[in-house]
């Protein structure tokens, strides 16, 4: 049995009157039942003494198959580049881990049809949420403004609702 803090023990039933020094024990099971936990997959490897950590990036099979066997993440979070499509709902089926988000930079002024394409291969890996990390600069140089941010938002809201997976921005831009 894994030990939680008060509050989460609160979320997955315990008494309200258990105080936060109090301590409970739950499964895993039972706080992982809160909100899944997703794994990206990127730098997952096997790795021993005989066999260290390396640069080399596994294939995404190797990956799926990795983030299954550590046996802590419900789902593998990663937009597929347009080429890695059929393998991931392969992977997706035969480890069981769902895509539920997938995130993506963008540079406006660069990156503005890419918006669209990335909501849809979102859309065809079952993702209902695409992370939109936009860069502080401009493809010309300058500083992205708040008008800019919120035109960008709206314009991926509306395009993400059609494709059934809604954006959502960074609370920050990336330098």
């Amino acid at each position: 049995m894994k030990q939680v803090s008060h509050q989460a023990a609160a979320r997955i039933g315990r008494p309200a009157s258990a105080q936060p020094s109090d301590r409970t024990y739950a499964s895993v099971g039972a706080v992982r039942s809160l909100c899944p936990i997703g794994c990206n997959g990127r730098g997952v490897q096997d790795s021993s003494m005989v066999s260290p950590v390396s640069m080399d990036e596994p294939s995404i099979e190797e990956q799926f198959r990795l983030v299954r066997r550590a046996g802590v993440f419900d789902c593998f979070d990663r937009l597929p580049l347009p080429d890695q499509v059929d393998t991931f709902l392969a992977c997706m089926d035969t480890y069981g881990l769902p895509v539920h988000t997938t995130s993506w930079f963008y540079e406006m002024g660069t990156d503005d049809a890419k918006y669209a394409d990335n909501l849809r291969l979102s859309a065809r890996v079952g993702a209902r949420t695409h992370n939109v990390m936009v860069y502080a600069r401009h493809a010309d140089g300058r500083v992205v403004t708040n008008d800019e941010i919120v035109d960008c938002y709206l314009r991926v809201y509306d395009e993400g609702m059609k494709q059934g997976v809604e954006p959502s921005f960074e609370l920050h831009t990336n330098m």
